[in-house]
């Protein structure tokens, strides 16, 4: 249709191409071609500025943040991703080289903090329960610090997820306080 639309403002205009004036069935449709064309490419251009719109967005947001920002996605396990930040509040910088397996991630939390963590995303994933766990987990020079995630998985229509995906916080600071204020 939007071939058609541009076809019939290509013959209204004062000086239209002297493929139309001659009615040639073989030249106005490679002139149909190449306007569909040109729509086409015009489409991809205007899809990749909304792309990359998007991700200046994202760039953004997460700079702002202190939080880390961290995605999974079950149907593959071996494919966890985080932001910069987040390695960053685990003390490693944007040069070190971490495996995206979340099976890394687990071997750093403390192993009886580690069944509460595993619980609260089972629990978010199959009841869609919120996602808000705290634990210890271990930095990159070893020290055990407090963490919060936060999470928001999607779910396909058959209600399987399909995509995890939150922050992560350091509230080493907090739990600290909220110790010394206990006892």
């Amino acid at each position: 249709r939007r071939e058609c639309a541009a076809l019939r403002q290509v013959s209204r205009l004062p000086h239209p191409p002297p493929e139309l004036e001659t009615g040639s069935p073989e030249k106005i449709e490679q002139l149909r071609h190449g306007i569909g064309a040109v729509l086409r490419v015009q489409q991809q251009v205007r899809s990749e500025k909304r792309l990359q719109d998007s991700e200046d967005r994202l760039s953004l947001i997460t700079q702002a943040t202190t939080d880390g920002i961290w995605e999974w996605e079950p149907a593959r396990p071996h494919q966890f991703r985080y932001s910069s930040r987040f390695k960053s509040l685990l003390g490693y910088d944007q040069f070190d080289q971490l495996p995206l397996s979340r099976r890394f991630w687990l071997r750093r939390i403390l192993a009886q903090d580690r069944a509460g963590l595993l619980r609260a995303c089972r629990d978010h994933l199959q009841r869609r329960t919120a996602l808000n766990a705290s634990f210890r987990m271990r930095n990159k020079s070893g020290q055990l610090r407090w963490y919060r995630v936060l999470g928001q998985a999607t779910w396909n229509a058959r209600g399987e997820p399909i995509q995890l995906a939150g922050s992560i916080s350091d509230v080493d600071a907090e739990k600290s306080a909220h110790e010394i204020l206990v006892s």
